[in-house]
């Protein structure tokens, strides 16, 4: 199954009862910086802080003083990066992160180009907000869930070469995708289960989330 584990950025902060269903599903918890903010507004205690600290504010850094705090100084990376560079060193192979929406729009893009950072191929990362899941798609995905969901595939990392689908509203049949284009955008499941593959390249993943 692989460990798992929750990933708090200093985005806009998802409702409560989002993060408490995700929190079930974890044992370990990682708060990146300024984020520790908004966790204490909400009282919720992370497992861990990491950081170069200069986001998180001296009431919060006292409010969690029984929490370890992991200096993460490394200007070279941001701390979104070093908190899944740390993660991945520590064995997680599947993140799911909250907070990453919202905010700034440069810290945004920055986040979901953290789906195509090289090495962190080998975690499977998903950014959860009220509105979406993002991940970076597959060759071949499997995906589940009701007629209607929508669903939208976007070519952000270069193109996706070969894409052929089943159980799309409008499903595709061989199609290269190319930065830019619009093929799949905001398509919908017309079946429960919906396969899709591409031999080249991959997508960003944008689904509808499933009810809490």
């Amino acid at each position: 199954m692989g460990k798992k584990a929750v990933l708090f950025l200093n985005g806009t902060p998802p409702p409560l009862a989002l993060i408490e269903k995700h929190l079930k599903k974890v044992e370990y918890t990682l708060a990146c910086d300024g984020a520790a903010n908004w966790l204490k507004d909400l009282e919720l205690v992370p497992s861990a802080i990491i950081g170069d600290f200069d986001s998180i504010t001296d009431e919060t850094k006292e409010f969690f003083s029984l929490v370890e705090m992991i200096e993460a100084p490394d200007q070279d990376k941001t701390d979104s990066q070093k908190a899944l560079y740390f993660l991945k060193e520590q064995g997680f192979t599947k993140v799911t992160v909250l907070g990453a929406m919202g905010g700034s729009i440069d810290h945004q893009l920055h986040h979901l180009s953290l789906l195509a950072d090289p090495d962190l191929m080998d975690v499977k990362i998903q950014l959860v907000s009220e509105k979406e899941v993002v991940f970076r798609g597959r060759k071949q995905m499997y995906l589940e869930g009701w007629i209607g969901r929508r669903i939208s595939l976007l070519p952000l990392f270069g193109e996706v070469k070969s894409v052929t689908s089943k159980g799309l509203k409008w499903d595709l049949e061989d199609v290269t995708f190319k930065m830019g284009e619009s093929l799949s955008i905001s398509n919908k499941f017309a079946a429960t289960e919906v396969v899709i593959n591409s031999s080249d390249g991959f997508f960003l993943v944008i689904l509808q989330p499933m009810v809490m």
